[in-house]
């Protein structure tokens, strides 16, 4: 599967590995160069992320429970509150900023500029409809 330039692969450490080498040979006919600092793997199986690391050294090895696709958490439900805990708070520090505004003028920054965008983002994309954190978020917006 891929977005642009972000691509994620699945399946069993041998397919994964095959396929990782496919891709890093078809970028190179294309003179492009894979940043194996920047690729993950999600993945809590010590041998296969040993396995793995024998052919891409630098590959970045992600827990389960802590991973994220295209900045939406993807792991468990600590993971989907530690990424909205961390949004909120980035919205805390806007708030008492947007109250020194024109009611009008903070409303559209709140909805189209700051951290709203990227919370609808992250609703859309994550399991967040059994996070507690969301009734944090009613509070501080109203």
């Amino acid at each position: 599967m891929w977005f642009l330039d972000d691509g994620s692969v699945g399946g069993d450490i041998d397919v994964l590995i095959r396929d990782f080498q496919t891709v890093r040979q078809q970028a190179a006919e294309l003179w492009l160069i894979i940043n194996e600092a920047k690729c993950e793997l999600i993945c809590d199986d010590s041998e296969a992320v040993k396995q793995f690391q024998e052919v891409a050294p630098n590959v970045v090895n992600v827990r389960c429970e802590n991973a994220m696709l295209l900045g939406a958490p993807i792991g468990n439900s600590a993971c989907v509150d530690a990424v909205l805990m961390k949004k909120l708070d980035e919205f805390k520090r806007l708030q008492h900023r947007l109250k020194l505004l024109n009611v009008r003028d903070a409303f559209y920054l709140i909805r189209n500029c700051f951290s709203l965008p990227k919370l609808l983002y992250t609703l859309r994309n994550a399991p967040c409809f059994a996070s507690t954190e969301l009734v944090h978020y009613d509070t501080l917006i109203r």
